[in-house]
């Protein structure tokens, strides 16, 4: 843990929370009083068993020393060697932690949030956006590990851990992340790292055998710089390619996504022509006669008619 502070001024600090005190230490001009502020700051927040807000103001004012916060990464990491500053650290200033580290690169903490991951599943999530923030690309293969340990859990588990890859943008995730399946996590982490990766793995998930993915892929594609941005040729087959699954889809999850992507292409992309996507959803309506896909139809015949 911390170093016992000794000085007035960063003891004075350790004893109230009060904006104006902590105002005043963060801008002395002194530099041996700062790095011991720094360093209460830090111990404060590992061992505050207050609510979770009552460390907000150190995280911020830590942040926003930029590298004058280096002693303060020292003190954290060793923090979550112990389980419970480990707690403290992380489920109240996770995001915080991380932004700190990608003002203060720091081996040492990486490697520890890393251990925490492995040894803590119930700070595992928490560990994982930390070290998302922390821009590290030391980090990538400890998150890609868990990625493959949890190949088998649901991505919306998985979602701190995908997102955190994604904030990171190293292309060695792509693979990774494409073996999970597609889904919304996946394909928004693949965004961050390779546009390109992302659309091309949605454009092969729409013939996918699994509703839920072909669900995923049409929402992807139905962001304004995917398919408008594709050249004309490829852009006319995929539009193609829409109208058929309009004539062979069952699931309704999936109709409802592409019946609005034909909407948007019509009134928003200005793509497809107005009286066939017309006659595409007529169609659709004589052939799925259940609700909700009829009254979905008769939605969007409506706006149809509307002018833009």
């Amino acid at each position: 843990m911390a170093p016992e502070i000794v000085p007035r001024v960063a003891t004075e600090f350790v004893k109230t929370d009060r904006a104006w005190l902590l105002r005043e230490l963060a801008l002395s001009g002194t530099k041996e009083p700062m790095n011991d502020v720094v360093v209460a700051m830090a111990d404060r927040i590992c061992t505050d068993d207050g609510p979770v807000a009552s460390t907000r103001p150190y995280w911020r004012q830590l942040i926003a020393m930029g590298k004058k916060a280096a002693p303060a990464v020292a003190v954290l990491s060793e923090g979550l060697r112990d389980p419970a500053a480990a707690s403290r650290i992380l489920q109240g200033g996770h995001a915080y932690f991380g932004r700190l580290l990608k003002n203060n690169p720091s081996d040492r903490a990486v490697e520890r949030l890393s251990t925490v991951m492995s040894a803590h599943p119930d700070l595992m999530n928490s560990a994982a956006v930390a070290l998302g923030y922390s821009g590290s690309p030391k980090a990538v293969d400890t998150l890609i590990a868990r990625l493959k340990a949890g190949s088998r859990e649901s991505p919306n588990r998985l979602h701190p851990v995908i997102n955190a890859l994604g904030r990171l943008g190293d292309a060695r995730a792509i693979e990774p992340l494409r073996a999970l399946g597609v889904s919304g996590p996946v394909l928004s982490a693949l965004v961050a790292i390779d546009a390109d990766a992302a659309r091309d793995t949605a454009l092969q998930a729409l013939d996918s055998t699994a509703a839920a993915e072909r669900a995923a892929a049409i929402d992807h594609l139905r962001r304004w710089d995917v398919v408008p941005k594709l050249p004309d040729e490829r852009r006319a087959a995929l539009m193609e390619r829409f109208f058929v699954m309009t004539r062979q889809e069952e699931d309704p999850a999936v109709i409802r996504r592409l019946g609005w992507l034909l909407l948007e292409a019509v009134r928003e992309w200005h793509l497809a022509d107005a009286r066939r996507v017309e006659k595409a959803f007529r169609a659709m309506r004589g052939r799925v006669r259940r609700a909700p896909v009829t009254g979905w139809v008769d939605d969007w015949l409506g706006k149809l008619r509307k002018k833009p």
